[in-house]
């Protein structure tokens, strides 16, 4: 038993939207050849979802992503100065670990807290795309959160919001009229997406955080194109006969399958592996299924946890997917996938709720486990509310 469940950690399905049953052990995913995945915030959060080190808004973040993927998204801020620096926040922490706004400092003092917080990574965006420059990337895109629209601080210096746009959208095409990348602006608000359209020639994308049937309706009668959220979509969503499309943030296999299901244009996530492994299934990369044997849980209402496996971590990156059929389960149980480095510490914990429709699915990042020093990987039932838990699972494994 211990080692069929073993094998339940690499597994992969795809849902029917995106996937053709080639043969019995081959299955091919439909993943659109102009689709491009691109890093969110470079390459993620640092030390997250196979993120190994790099700091968010980083040249080394967006180096990686550049490598590994088609190109990344940055955010910007602006400076007492008037120089766009790569970062996310409106605020950031000065060197008395204060949290100061991002405008109210000068280039100079933006230099030092660099240094004595950020490990001396906080970039201009002038020097990034020189960096870009000089390792002759071709056919990248970097796609630019200008953050800086709406921070507060800002707005009231300039007066509205009107007045802060032109003004960044002139420091923006007097820097990135000549690049050998393609360049993306995302705004926030229509104005701006107006004002952007008529300065620029780059192709500018309108956020809407919380996007309703309505406006994805009057955006595609007017031909904008559109930056969404996709835990934020209408049901009855539709992008077909439409301009571009960016979604994020898609970090989970079922968030990945949903949106090749949308087929965007661009696709931004935080864990660059994932994407990585889903490129080289677009450029033609084969899936492999083993079928394993079908599983009954039974738990008895006075115990909390049922563990499914405990095991070594395998090099073979994969994705999961664990059916289920369910008798009896109470509203909150979770299939939790828990590594744990060698004091039994915990150091990379996922728990999906069995209640949530559809299967379960989970991305195995060898080299991000062992970068977290995980040693033992266990799998396991978590019955929060100690109610009795009957039910059957079904799990099979693809790799490339």
């Amino acid at each position: 038993m211990r080692k069929m469940w073993y094998f339940i950690i690499f597994l992969l399905i795809l849902v029917s939207c995106t996937e053709k049953t080639v043969s019995d052990e081959v299955w091919e995913v439909d993943i659109p050849s102009d689709l491009q995945f691109l890093g969110h915030k470079g390459s993620g959060t640092i030390d997250e979802l196979g993120n190994l080190g790099f700091m968010e808004n980083s040249w080394p973040a967006v180096k990686n992503a550049f490598d590994r993927i088609d190109g990344c998204e940055v955010d910007l801020q602006l400076s007492r100065d008037s120089t766009l620096w790569v970062h996310h926040n409106h605020d950031v922490l000065n060197c008395d670990d204060s949290l100061v706004n991002f405008f109210d400092q000068t280039d100079l003092s933006i230099d030092q807290i660099s240094q004595c917080v950020y490990g001396g990574q906080l970039i201009k965006l002038e020097a990034l795309l020189n960096r870009i420059r000089k390792e002759d990337y071709l056919n990248k895109t970097l796609s630019l959160d200008l953050k800086v629209l709406y921070n507060p601080v800002t707005l009231e210096t300039f007066g509205s919001e009107e007045n802060l746009a032109r003004f960044v959208a002139k420091l923006l095409k007097e820097m990135i009229s000549d690049e050998q990348i393609d360049i993306l602006i995302e705004v926030s608000s229509l104005s701006q997406y107006t004002i952007f359209r008529s300065m620029l020639k780059n192709e500018i994308f309108l956020i809407n955080y919380h996007p309703s049937s309505a406006f994805l309706e009057e955006s595609k009668r007017n031909r904008i194109d559109l930056s969404l959220p996709l835990s934020e979509l209408p049901s009855s969503v539709n992008f077909k006969s439409r301009d571009e499309v960016q979604l994020w943030t898609i970090n989970q296999p079922d968030e990945m399958l949903k949106a090749l299901k949308l087929k965007p244009d661009y696709i931004q996530s935080d864990n660059v592996t994932m994407m990585e492994f889903f490129k080289e299934i677009q450029s033609g990369s084969t899936l492999h299924r083993v079928r394993l044997d079908t599983f009954q849980v039974k738990m008895d209402s006075d115990r909390e946890f049922h563990s499914l496996g405990v095991y070594d971590a395998d090099d073979i990156r994969a994705l999961a997917k664990i059916t289920l059929e369910v008798n009896t389960i109470p509203e909150e149980c979770v299939l939790v996938l828990e590594a744990v480095d060698t004091r039994e510490k915990t150091v990379h914990w996922e728990g999906k709720n069995i209640k949530d429709s559809g299967p379960i699915y989970f991305f195995i990042d060898p080299e991000y486990l062992k970068y977290k020093k995980a040693k033992i990987i266990k799998l396991y039932l978590w019955n929060k509310e100690h109610k009795v838990v009957d039910l059957v699972l079904t799990s099979e494994k693809f790799v490339l």
